[in-house]
């Protein structure tokens, strides 16, 4: 038995390799009835629109018809002899192992190979969901998946790369229309390039919003209103308390005087009243002031909870924008180098878990680390900690990419 395993790239070859003892040969690793042969990201893409249809036109809509429903790939002419390698050794091969990225791109990247050698053997998939350290890659190596476990991740990068494709023909339609001014007097207008009426599955929507947004901001129009407050005194410190009304479902059905109801955002959609009438607002502090003294009580005790979840890619991207002004761009190029190093699980998700594999595998080594660290904080702290027997809320079972 001969397999086969494909990385996404030659410095995932030379990572397994290293971490399952596999050695050089030639231009490729090789082990026992194994051979790692790399891609270059994506190896095949899909043929331009106008060498697919006939006698297509920017300047007719009709021509795109009809529309098509399957579009052929090629080589990339750059990576072209990576794929011609990889077909080479899989007609020795009696079954193949995909060991790209654990995410949609990833897999379509092995998929579209193996599609294109028209491969009808045994397939498995390689999950390096936990990093791509010694001891991760090793144990993924033990547990290799069924191929027909992710191959809907390609069906979806597949849907999403074709859904780009045909944006090409509706940018040509919507492009072919402004220049026949049905957009109006703006859109569809100047040279060639500057004419072009693009549309797209990211940036129309995005656009979409930033215009409503933009909308919002500008038909604002603010309502004077008054706020109820208490001022505590104790031991020389003041604190503000404000008043929040608490709204009920039935509060919406009603109206209610010296009231305007204002559209509630973030997580909370409730709507928020403003209270506007001052002389009503004035009667109410004064009944709250003949209530007399105010006994607050506060009580203290310990409550147990799970810990913070881990950054998911945005949820780091913003983060890292807030506190060190890096752009989206670096913040993904440093957390794949520190993923490709060994130091990060898989960055490119928007999961905001941890596989249980870390918390069953690696958490105890992790927290043996830390009673040693040289922060005399953290080995304070990592030595008090006593370990749970059951995971925290941060550690799933189920898939943690895409």
């Amino acid at each position: 038995m001969t397999i086969l395993l494909i990385t996404e790239k030659p410095s995932q070859c030379k990572d397994i390799a290293a971490a399952m003892g596999y050695s050089k040969s030639g231009k490729f690793f090789t082990g026992k009835d194994i051979t790692l042969a790399p891609a270059v990201g994506h190896l095949l893409e899909h043929v331009e629109p106008e060498k697919v249809i006939k006698d297509l036109s920017w300047g007719n809509p009709r021509s795109l018809l009809p529309i098509q429903r399957k579009v052929p790939t090629q080589p990339i002419a750059k990576t072209a002899s990576a794929l011609t390698a990889i077909k080479s050794l899989a007609t020795k091969a009696t079954s193949i192992i995909i060991a790209t990225d654990p995410d949609r791109e990833g897999e379509g990247i092995g998929r579209e190979i193996l599609d294109h050698i028209k491969w009808k053997g045994p397939v498995q998939r390689l999950w390096l969901v936990g990093g791509m350290d010694k001891a991760s890659i090793k144990k993924a190596m033990s547990s290799l998946r069924p191929g027909d476990e992710t191959v809907g991740m390609y069906r979806a990068q597949q849907a999403r790369a074709l859904s780009d494709w045909a944006y090409m023909l509706v940018t040509m339609s919507t492009t072919a229309a402004g220049r026949h001014g049905v957009f109006g007097p703006i859109l569809g207008t100047g040279a060639p390039k500057e004419s072009v009426v693009s549309v797209g599955r990211v940036q129309t929507p995005t656009l979409a919003m930033v215009v409503k947004r933009d909308l919002i901001i500008e038909n604002f129009k603010p309502t004077d209103h008054f706020s109820v407050y208490l001022d505590i005194e104790q031991a020389g410190a003041t604190a503000r308390l404000n008043y929040s009304a608490t709204v009920a479902e039935k509060d919406l059905e009603a109206p209610f005087p010296g009231v305007v109801w204002i559209e509630g955002s973030g997580k909370d959609p409730t709507p928020k009243p403003l209270f506007v009438d001052e002389s009503m607002v004035d009667a109410f502090t004064d009944r709250v002031a003949a209530l007399g003294k105010v006994t607050l009580k506060v009580e203290r005790k310990d409550i147990r909870k799970s810990p913070p979840k881990p950054y998911s890619m945005t949820t780091l991207q913003q983060e890292m924008n807030k506190r060190f002004k890096l752009t989206a761009k670096n913040t993904l190029s440093a957390a794949q180098e520190l993923y490709e190093s060994g130091f990060l699980s898989y960055p490119r998700t928007e999961r905001d878990l941890w596989p249980m594999q870390l918390f069953d595998d690696d958490a105890a080594d992790v927290i043996k680390a830390l009673c040693t660290a040289p922060d005399t904080d953290i080995a304070r702290v990592a030595t008090d900690l006593k370990f749970p027997s059951k995971a925290p809320s941060c550690y799933t079972t189920k898939p943690t990419t895409p």
